[in-house]
């Protein structure tokens, strides 16, 4: 049975699950979490490798979104078609309307 609590949604946590995902398609995963392209091309400017580009669109997205969620990632990452990473995801909380989702 899944645990009935989210992990608290901080950079190192989504880092730790999209990141064999995200490293690929960073720039699809921000595109996706709405950030605007002409940021994306300034992260993309201003870091050298995925890894950086990556950690950088979800501290954007972190700080300028007014109610990020872990939903909000499973939907994007749903959108990538990368299911394995959104299930497991999927399961800190039963069912998805569970509010630690929002955390």
């Amino acid at each position: 049975m899944a645990s009935s609590k989210a992990p608290r949604l901080t950079t190192a946590n989504v880092l730790k699950v999209v990141k064999g995902v995200a490293r690929r398609n960073w720039w699809n995963l921000g595109f996706l979490l709405n950030i605007p392209s002409s940021t994306l091309d300034d992260i993309k400017q201003r870091h050298s490798d995925d890894r950086g580009r990556l950690e950088a669109i979800i501290q954007h997205w972190l700080k300028v979104d007014p109610s990020p969620t872990w939903r909000r990632v499973i939907y994007a990452l749903d959108d990538m078609r990368e299911h394995r990473t959104s299930d497991s995801i999927r399961q800190y909380a039963e069912p998805l309307t569970d509010p630690t989702l929002t955390l």
